[in-house]
């Protein structure tokens, strides 16, 4: 019999193996070329004061845009997780604030 305190560690091994692969795959959204733009101060402080620090990333490659339905961000910008799936529902890519 496995005991609840089993379980919540358990519980607590396989968010944080969640949480991995999700930075891992915002790594490789974002893994093409770089941005010209930087990110204004005033946009990371709205991105901040409008979401939880749970839904907050640092951008850590730059990427391009390759399709209207994406946006470009660069490394170092912060971005704020609106839904972890795109408009579409594709649970592959999440639909992003940048704060622009």
């Amino acid at each position: 019999m496995i005991g609840t305190q089993t379980l919540s560690i358990e519980s607590s091994l396989y968010q944080g193996i969640l949480l991995n692969s999700i930075c891992l795959l915002i790594v490789m959204l974002f893994s093409t070329q770089p941005s010209s733009s930087a990110q204004t101060e005033e946009a990371k402080k709205l991105l901040m004061s409008s979401y939880d620090s749970t839904k907050l990333y640092t951008v850590v490659s730059h990427h391009q845009p390759q399709d209207p339905m994406e946006i470009s961000v660069t490394q170092g910008d912060l971005v704020g997780v609106v839904v972890e799936k795109d408009p579409m529902g594709n649970k592959d890519r999440w639909y992003i604030d940048n704060g622009g």
